[in-house]
């Protein structure tokens, strides 16, 4: 049985606090309406990514060439400890391709992927395939950017947010 009437309990609120990044950078995490900005800074450790790769379709791949440059700009910034990624271009938009590209290019030593796929937001026809087939036979992250998005004004927060 519930009760009609809640009962009152005494309480008191607890500040959230600061984040420190590397180089003893801080700011206060509550009502903070620059954290994503004021979190684009070195890390205190970051993970180390000796191989990572870059796929995109023939058709766009300046796109993929403007985010390799723009994650370049970003790595350096940051100090970031990854290597410049190989980028590979995919020959046509169906998920044949890109799955026949994908096992020819990816190796034991890939450490971490992106792939530039088609499409805008929740609105990619192989969005779920690559998810698929790296969870069930490719088991290294990847991180999917779309299109659409990099098409976009902020592919720097794009990168950063991939990087962090």
């Amino acid at each position: 049985k519930l009760e009609k009437k809640p009962i009152t309990i005494s309480g008191q609120k607890i500040d959230a606090g600061q984040i420190e990044m590397g180089k003893q950078v801080r700011f206060d995490i509550e009502n903070n309406k620059n954290i994503d900005r004021q979190a684009q800074t070195k890390l205190h450790r970051e993970v180390q990514i000796s191989k990572p790769v870059v796929f995109c379709l023939r058709s766009e791949f300046h796109l993929g060439q403007s985010f390799l440059n723009m994650l370049k700009t970003s790595m350096d910034d940051y100090d970031f400890p990854i290597q410049r990624p190989e980028l590979y271009e995919v020959d046509s938009s169906n998920w044949d391709s890109w799955e026949r590209c994908i096992k020819n290019k990816v190796t034991r030593e890939t450490d971490f992927v992106i792939l530039i796929l088609p499409g805008g937001k929740k609105n990619s026809p192989f969005y779920n395939d690559a998810k698929r087939l790296f969870i069930n036979e490719i088991p290294i992250p990847i991180q999917v950017v779309l299109q659409d998005t990099l098409k976009g004004k902020n592919v720097r927060s794009i990168v950063n947010k991939i990087l962090v």
